[in-house]
């Protein structure tokens, strides 16, 4: 029974016993009639005698002067009174226990929130059920943090008491509409100054940017300090560097809220981001896109890899998950100038899906036919080197037809990676199979969408034979589970920001020549912000490329990044980097500097794939190059283009990935010894 509910029938039956003990107290008391106003205040006394456990008349004495009594009436009174005189004194016992439990689970908010961060989230739907249930297993026994919901949906007392439990506390209130002071006296009575992480997640997303705006509002902006010119100066309700994650994947909303933040520069930082895109990330983390093509060892002579690593994706389904897939794979998968990426999109209505993906996208004149993009180095001012080929094909996947169109594109190239993002599980087993019959017995990775299944995601995570290359999209083990801590990393935000610490103060020549460094992190726009944190997920492909230089890629994650810097660091030396230097200034000239990279094939090569990477990101999120000069609002950049094509002055920042590895093993042996 709902809480409102329960509350509503306990008033009823108090009132009724009420009622019932006064009627019986009138006929009981009618010889005091004489009285007049004394008669009623004996009955007042004994109906609430009643509810204090102690009612002047017994059900005992009343049934007693029923005895040879004739009417219905007095019978029925009676007989009800000596079911209220029972009745009313449970009513006042279940309001006392009500009331107590109240105040004791107040007393326990309050005690909890006063001696623990806290986190707060804007709404209560199945992604929040799932996101705090995946950060309690991944917490320590004990030690939550206290998660505080606000949410006008309607929980139940048993699941609102089993939150508790768990430090999670509901609040029920409408924050867009609420007057001021009271979200200020709610923000106050949830020590909002201990909170540093505030997760939007209402199902709509425009209320998801109207609450982001609100929050703005109350803390004031970095123009004014205050919310508009004329207010007073607004003390900042959240704890320093508290930042706001907004789920927000629709391109309008987007823009919507990047133009806000852009123009008016809120204290309250921003972070977008798509829960399907995590789910993604966290599959490509455990089999990576290049991992198996890096794997086989060859004879190595320090230098990049020279032959051609070509990938092919298989992408089944193109919703959310799928286009994902897409954007993760270009972001991580790019390694060679000389290599092809070749993805083919198999889906019942691939090419009206593949309209409504690049009808934000600035991409059209890369289409050769109305079903395939193509992006190649040898072009004529391409933006980007390599070769990148995406195919679009209308095929239901249960028809005959798909398993030809399969062992055709695995002619022209094998699979090396597949992607089936089908939301029917059966659908989505059955291509599975058929993606396996088309590969020759050779193994690759493939991933399957299976929300909603988790005994079949738990049974192909565990399994290594049959389907043993085969993974669930947003798996069941601990390190997989999809949580509140994946959304904000504390470990990603500070990489992010400290790769662009070298970007603002990065500079070659001598140290009394002028400089003037970049902007700050809390200045940047929205979409540099964004890049600095995809620059820090393609890490893992530049680990792979470093180890592949000399032969040998090991299997653990930490050997194989101990070895990366190692052949980063001896690279570096090569070339009259000795040391990561504090503010990122080289007392070299920059083209004599220049010259020495090109010169050496690991940090050219490394060079030249930062770049690639990000001229995909910049235009898979909707920017074009071919312009003369850069226009934020037009949203293009001379500087995505081929490296041949790129300005000489920027090459340097390029190089940003290779020092913050190698500073990351600095400071960690720095903090070791």
């Amino acid at each position: 029974m709902k809480k409102r509910s329960y509350g509503k029938v306990l008033t009823i039956l108090a009132v009724v016993s009420f009622l019932l003990t006064f009627a019986e107290g009138l006929l009981y008391y009618e010889s005091y009639a004489r009285f007049g106003m004394l008669r009623i205040l004996l009955t007042l006394q004994n109906s609430i005698k009643a509810f204090l456990f102690n009612p002047n008349l017994s059900a005992e004495r009343v049934l007693g002067t029923l005895t040879g009594e004739t009417s219905a009436y007095r019978i029925f009174i009676g007989c009800t009174y000596a079911a209220a005189s029972l009745l009313a004194p449970l009513c006042t016992a279940t309001a006392v226990f009500v009331t107590a439990e109240r105040l004791m689970r107040s007393q326990v908010k309050r005690w909890r929130i006063k001696h623990k961060d806290g986190i707060l989230i804007f709404g209560y739907n199945n992604d929040v059920k799932m996101l705090i249930k995946n950060q309690r297993k991944i917490d320590a026994a004990g030690d939550y943090e206290v998660i505080n919901v606000v949410t006008d949906a309607v929980l139940t007392e048993k699941e609102e008491v089993e939150l508790m439990k768990q430090n999670v506390f509901i609040s029920r209130m409408d924050f867009i509409y609420a007057p001021e002071k009271n979200l200020h006296d709610y923000l106050h009575s949830i020590r909002s100054q201990k909170i540093r992480k505030i997760f939007l997640l209402e199902d709509s997303e425009m209320k998801n940017v109207s609450l982001y705006i609100r929050l703005c509002k109350l803390s004031g902006t970095r123009k004014t300090g205050a919310a508009n010119a004329d207010a007073q100066p607004v003390e900042f309700p959240f704890a320093e560097g508290a930042v706001c994650c907004c789920r927000c994947s629709e391109s309008y909303a987007r823009e919507l809220i990047n133009d806000y933040y852009d123009v008016e520069k809120p204290v309250l930082g921003l972070m977008l981001f798509d829960v399907s895109e995590l789910r993604v990330r966290k599959a490509l983390e455990k089999n990576p896109i290049w991992g198996n093509r890096f794997e086989a060892k060859r004879k190595g002579n320090a230098d990049m890899p020279a032959e051609r690593f070509d990938v092919h994706i298989l992408i089944a389904g193109f919703g959310r998950v799928g286009e994902q897939i897409l954007l993760q794979a270009l972001n991580m998968g790019v390694a060679n100038s000389e290599s092809h990426i070749l993805i083919d999109v198999v889906d019942e209505h691939a090419i009206h899906k593949k309209n409504m993906f690049f009808s934000t996208l600035e991409l059209d004149k890369y289409f050769i036919s109305p079903t395939e993009l193509r992006i190649y180095a040898s072009d004529e001012r391409s933006p980007a080197d390599g070769r990148l080929t995406i195919r679009f094909h209308d095929i239901d996947a249960r028809e005959s037809k798909f398993v030809s169109k399969l062992r055709e594109v695995a002619a022209e190239m094998p699979f090396t990676y597949a992607a089936v993002c089908i939301r029917n599980i059966d659908v989505a087993i059955r291509c599975v199979s058929a993606i396996e019959h088309c590969s020759d017995g050779k193994l690759f990775p493939i991933a399957v969408k299976l929300e909603g299944c988790e005994q079949l995601a738990e049974y192909l995570d565990k399994n290594d034979e049959t389907y043993g290359n085969v993974f669930a999209i947003g798996g069941v083990a601990s390190d997989e589970v999809l949580s509140l801590n994946d959304i904000y990393d504390d470990e990603t935000e500070k990489l992010a920001k400290s790769y662009h610490e070298i970007y603002r103060n990065i500079h070659f020549g001598p140290a009394d020549e002028e400089f003037k460094p970049g902007e700050n992190w809390e200045e940047l726009k929205l979409y540099k912000q964004k890049a600095n944190r995809l620059l820090h997920y393609h890490s893992a492909t530049k680990e792979y490329m470093l180890c592949s230089a000399v032969g040998f890629v090991p299997k653990d994650k930490a050997e194989r990044r101990k070895l990366a810097k190692k052949v980063l660091r001896e690279n570096l030396a090569a070339v009259g980097i000795t040391e990561v230097k504090e503010g990122f200034h080289y007392d070299i000239p920059e083209d004599e500097m220049l010259a020495r990279i090109a010169g050496n094939r690991v940090l050219d090569e490394l060079m030249r794939t930062e770049h690639r990477r990000w001229c995909y990101g910049m235009l898979f999120d909707g920017w074009s190059g071919d312009c003369e000069k850069k226009n934020e609002k037009r949203r293009e950049s001379p500087y995505i283009c081929d490296w041949n094509h790129l300005a000489r002055e920027m090459y340097k920042y390029d190089l940003v990935p290779a020092l913050m590895l190698v500073r990351e093993a600095e400071e960690k042996k720095e903090s070791e010894g």
